[in-house]
Parts: C-alpha cells; structure tokens; sequence
C-alpha cells in the first residue's frame, strides 16, 4: 500500500514536471515568436519608410531638374551641367537628408555604358537611402533606384500612344508590353478591317497591357476624361483584357516632339553656323529655302546620281543634297560616318536596301517590298514576307510615310541598330506579314512617330514590333488574336476564328518598347532636340546592411 502511494506520488511529479516543462517552452516559443514578429514588423516599416524618403528625394531632385536645367542654353557640356546646375542639386538634396542618403553619377560606368559627359547630355544616377532601426534590434535597410535623365522626346519612352491632346482607340486584341499614354483613350472588343467586302468588323478580344521582362511598363496614362472614354472611376475590366493594368491619370509634364527645332539645330551643326532657328519654318520660309541655303555651303555636296563614281567618299562633307527620288540597292552607299544624307523631294526605298546612315526627307516616304506575288518551286505562292530593309538609321519625314509588303531589320544583326522615324504627314503601315503565322515572323525593329495620324490593322497583316509606335494627334488599332489562316482570301471574315478559339492565340498586334533607344550614346545627336530633361526611372532595389556592403 505504501509502494502504491510512493509510485503515485512520482507518478504525480513527473506529470507535472512534464507540463511545467512544456509550459516553459510554449512560453519561450511565444516570447521567440513575438520577438521575431517585433523583427519583422520592423523590418517592413524600415522598409516602407526608406522607400517613401527615397522617392521624395527623387521627386524633389525630378522636380527642379525639369525647372531648372534649360538644355536649349550654351556651354553645358563644357562643365555647366555638371559642375554648377546638378552639382547644385544634388548638394541642396544631401544636406536636406544628411548622410543617409547618397546620389552617385554614374553616367560614365561601363554598366551603364560608358556615356561621355563631354560629348552628350544624358545623366544617369543612383540614389541610395539607408534606414536603421534605433530600439537595440541592430536592423539596417538600405534601397536604392536608378534615375535617367533623358535629353529626348517624352514619346520614346512609351510603347504606343497619342499626344496630351490626341485620341488612342485601340479597337481589339492589341498587345502592348511597356506603357501607354494619351489624351484621351477608347478601348473596343470589335476590330475593323477591308477585304473584298469593304469596311467590316469582327467580334475579338480587349487589349492586353503588359510589363517588361524587368517588370518596367504595364502601365496606362490618361489626360482627358470624354464620353465612353478611359476614365478612374470606371471599371477597368470594361477597357483591358487580364491582367488588368494600373489606370494612371496623368498630370506630369509632357516633352512634344520640335520637328522645326530639331532640323534648325541639325542645320547649323551641318554648317557650323546658327543661322537657322525653328521659327525660320514658316510658309514663307520653307524646308526648301534651308535646303537652297545648304546646297550654297562647302561643307555640303550635291549629287545628281548615286553610282561608284559620286563623291560619296570625300570625309571632309557632313551632309548631302540627293535630288533622285528612289535610293538604288546596288553599288550605293552615299552615307558617311555621322553625316546626314538630305532628299530634296520626295523618297523612296526599295526591298533589299541597307540604310546605315540619317536621313532628311523634305518630301514623302515610300518604303515598300512586292506583294506576294512569287511562285515557288512546288507551285504554290509565298506565304511569308520575305522583303527586308536594313537600317541603322535617324529619319525624319516633313510630308507623309508608307511602308508596305516588307520587314524592316536591324542592320548586320547589330543589336544596337535600330530605325527612328518621325514623319510630319500622316504614316500608313499595312500589309505586313499578310496572312503569315505568328510564329514565323520577325519583328520589326522601330519607333515610329508621326506628328499626326496613324491608323494600323493587325487582322490579316500580322505586326511585331520592338521599339514603339506613337501617333501626336490620333492612334487607331485593329487586331485579333490569331495564329495562322488556313488560306489567303479577299473575304477575310470568313477565315476569322470564333472569340473561344482566339483566347488561346497570339494577337496580330504586339508592340514591346525597347528602351535602350534612350540611352545609345551613338544615337543621341541624331533624335529629336528638346529643351527639358525627360526622367526614367528603374524598380526600387531593397538591401540589407548600409550601401557601402
């Protein structure tokens, strides 16, 4: 009896030294879990309150960029930029934040490629802010974000758009990866197109807005609320396909294009004069007139015709007068090493052409292929595009511009080449990729710009466009989503597949910035003259410890 109490007795103590010991834990795993939510609930406001001063820093920074750097005055690039306007800048932001915040210039570093800060305007910095927990917890959160200052135009750096007062409708299933901006935008699920038939439509899909591989873009900016237009208080699942992109009304400063600035400074750098200036581009003062006045300078030569004997090697001419009306594929490279090559009338570029050089067109562009028209070996008619232009090359355009049955590619396969066009008169692009499959094309390698309308059809053609697409005043986008056709028709409705079946298709109109444009140190004297930075900016990077780990 006495050894059955003993044994309840320890019975009874290992029981409650069993729940005593697993109190203890549960209490030291609740203290553990309560310290590491402490932690981490101060790791997040760390995080969230580093950001939110870094962007005000980078607002602040953007904001007097814009007001107080004049790109139009003299002597920037010997040292004013740099060493009075942003050194200014960046010191009145350093002392505003102290030492937890550092802006490095980081425009001549090889990541970012090597731009030289003697020759052109582009800045590009990193801003770093770094936030330290003050409780004992040792936690230290530094973020960072890149900051491009872009002596260009604001359209480059949007997939597709209009001006602040133009229209965008994008009629169908257009897919744009990177940015849209307009004055006012309009979204359908129907698509136009012309056969045989005339003006028809066809039930299709909404547009679909997409970020970069980087996750920049993705975005769409508006500036005027109209009837059935874009607007914040609507549902955006009534204007975008999925993922439904963030809707931005937008209010920020935009950097028009100046076809006049821009060939007046491109004139008197020809020259080494200043005697041309925008305002000279009145109707009584026309392109013509300029081009007279060049024609008289030595610097320029004229060339009657373009044959192995011009005077197309002569290092010492900065630019051309050219006054045939068609550029000849054969023996013919009239373009030197920095030059502008002049048209005086109108142009025209045929299939199988390299364009390695910039050009001003002072009347119409044609840049056009064959139709399909060929017969191959088997007897059947081609059903790719197989008419190519290759360009590494600045245009710009003072009457309209159409481009037709062709594909415009990258000159030698250089991945910096690309084409810049920027048309006054209104731009036609159609008949590309006619009927093709969407998985045997290439795209082409472009901006296009008009300062006026454009209208485009992704339906039977077939568009993939790496650059960007942007039209001042009006944009107007057809397309489907679509495959293949199973045969070429003058009845295109007939061969359109039912709305179930597209969602499962590629779009017939892909257009994905490329914003690498903005930044090419080669390129930069050659794209449009602007008085004011436009700025870009990179994703927010988040890093533990201080900057200098």
């Amino acid at each position: 009896m006495k050894n059955e109490k003993g044994q309840a007795l320890i019975t009874v103590l290992l029981v409650s030294l069993i729940f005593t010991v697993l109190g203890l834990t549960i209490v030291a795993a609740s203290i553990n879990s309560n310290q590491r939510t402490g932690v981490r609930i101060d790791d997040i406001e760390l995080t969230a309150e580093a950001t939110r001063t870094l962007n005000e820093a980078i607002a602040i920074f953007s904001s007097k960029v814009y007001n107080d750097i004049d790109l139009s005055e003299p002597n920037l690039l010997n040292g004013d930029l740099d060493n009075k306007l942003l050194a200014k800048i960046k010191a009145e932001l350093e002392d505003k934040y102290s030492t937890n915040l550092l802006i490095e210039d980081i425009t001549a570093t090889k990541d970012y490629g090597s731009i030289d800060r003697t020759k052109y305007l582009t800045r590009i910095f990193r801003f770093s802010y770094t936030n330290q927990n003050t409780d004992g917890a040792e936690i230290t959160k530094t973020v960072s974000r890149v900051v491009y200052l872009a002596p260009t135009p604001s359209f480059l750096k949007y997939a597709i758009g209009s001006g602040p007062e133009g229209e965008v409708y994008l009629n169908g299933a257009a897919e744009i990866v990177g940015d849209l901006f307009g004055g006012t935008i309009y979204t359908d699920d129907k698509a136009l197109f012309t056969d045989l038939y005339g003006r028809r439509n066809t039930e299709t899909l909404l547009p679909r807005i997409l970020p970069s591989s980087e996750n920049i873009g993705g975005s769409v900016f508006y500036r005027n609320e109209k009837e059935n237009s874009l607007t914040l208080s609507e549902d955006v699942d009534k204007y975008f396909d999925e993922p439904k992109p963030t809707i931005v009304k937008d209010t920020a400063d935009f950097i028009n294009v100046n076809f006049e600035n821009t060939l007046a400074q491109i004139f008197n750098e020809i020259t080494g004069s200043n005697n041309f200036v925008g305002s000279d581009f009145t109707s009584s003062f026309s392109i013509s007139n300029v081009v007279d006045e060049l024609s008289q300078d030595s610097s320029v030569e004229e060339i009657d015709y373009c044959e192995e004997t011009s005077p197309i090697g002569a290092q010492t001419a900065k630019a051309y007068i050219y006054n045939s009306n068609i550029i000849q594929g054969d023996n013919c490279n009239p373009f030197l090493k920095n030059s502008w090559f002049i048209i005086n009338g109108d142009l025209q570029i045929p299939k199988d052409t390299e364009i390695p050089g910039n050009i001003i067109v002072t009347g119409d562009l044609i840049i056009q292929g064959n139709e399909f028209d060929n017969t191959l070996s088997n007897n059947e008619t081609e059903t790719e595009e197989d008419d190519n232009i290759y360009f590494n090359s600045t245009i710009y355009v003072m009457g309209k511009t159409s481009i037709t049955n062709t594909n415009i590619k990258r000159l030698n396969s250089d991945p910096s080449s690309k084409l810049i066009l920027l048309t006054k008169g209104k731009l036609s692009i159609y008949r590309i990729n006619e009927f093709s499959s969407s998985k045997n094309i290439e795209p082409l390698d472009a901006f296009f710009y008009t300062d006026t309308e454009a209208e485009l059809y992704g339906v039977a053609s077939l568009f993939e466009i790496n650059g960007g697409l942007f039209a001042n005043k009006k944009l107007t986008v057809n397309a489907i989503r679509q495959n293949s056709f199973s045969i070429r028709t003058d009845d295109i409705k007939s061969v359109i597949e039912p709305v179930t079946v597209q969602k499962s298709n590629d779009s017939r109109f892909y257009v994905e910035h490329d914003r690498s444009v903005l930044l090419d140190p080669n390129r930069l004297n050659s794209l449009p003259r602007v008085d004011r930075y436009q700025l870009l900016y990179d994703q927010v990077i988040v890093k533990n410890g201080s900057v200098n780990n």
